[in-house]
């Protein structure tokens, strides 16, 4: 009998330490998430400002250039809705797909690549 109780906390304890583990991992991939979506979010808007202020000072603009910041704001709106969505759904606790964050990551790391060449052309 000693044995079997010695056995099931064993059990108990794996378990605990597992969860604990599990938590761990989910904390961590809920932060990454919420962290390339915030700076996708946040480089977005800068850009979309330059933008903005290209469109104010010259008077002759590339053709397409005005339609580009539209589409360029439009997406701001996304990540923005995005990024609060993301904050709301960890907030509650919910669990998050597996199957989505190495997407939705790949995603978001894109964006964020196509920001910074944007960036860099706006400069």
């Amino acid at each position: 009998m000693a044995g079997q109780n010695s056995f099931t906390g064993s059990r108990i304890q794996n378990s605990i330490i597992y969860q604990s583990i599990t938590t761990d991992l989910n904390m961590a991939v809920e932060d990454s998430l919420l962290s390339i979506a915030n700076s996708a979010r946040t480089l977005g808007n800068s850009i979309s400002l330059k933008m903005v202020e290209f469109l104010n000072e010259v008077k002759d603009q590339p053709a397409g250039f005005r339609d580009l910041g539209l589409d360029f704001l439009g997406i701001c709106h996304i990540l923005n809705s995005l990024q609060e969505s993301l904050k709301e759904h960890f907030d509650s606790k919910q669990p998050f797909p597996a199957k989505a964050i190495p997407e939705l990551t790949r995603v978001l790391s894109m964006t964020m690549q196509d920001f910074d060449h944007l960036q860099t052309l706006l400069h």
